[in-house]
């Protein structure tokens, strides 16, 4: 039985293989920026100098552990 190739209406194999989501991958670009600034960010309230975090928790093993949470 000879079957009829999918129009790019119906979105076959060929049509979404070729396609760049680019929304999605603005939103992925977003998102991974804004996890590396508030990660990087976290790291450095919890490790800088005259920290409250620091001042509060002085054990550096429990200030990684907070960190870690935070990520």
């Amino acid at each position: 039985m000879n079957q009829a190739a999918p129009s790019p209406r119906q979105g076959g194999p060929l049509r979404t293989a070729t396609r760049v989501p680019w929304q999605a991958l603005g939103c992925e670009l977003a998102g991974t920026a804004l996890l590396v600034a508030c990660g990087v960010s976290l790291v450095i309230a919890d490790f800088g100098a005259g920290s409250p975090i620091a001042a509060a928790l002085p054990s550096a093993a429990l200030r990684r552990v907070v960190t870690g949470f935070g990520f």
